[in-house]
């Protein structure tokens, strides 16, 4: 990838992915993250 590119690594499988094929995958990552926080009573469910 050019220098510059927005890009997501993920270390545990030192993966790299562009913008394109990434941003799915941070999003799913988000909304597990975001669920597990409402599992453990720290986040908002609504």
């Amino acid at each position: 990838m050019p220098k510059g590119t927005i890009a997501y690594y993920w270390p545990r499988t030192q993966t790299l992915l562009c913008s394109g094929c990434g941003e799915p995958e941070y999003r799913s990552f988000l909304s597990a993250s975001a669920d597990e926080d409402v599992y453990a009573g720290n986040g908002n469910p609504y």
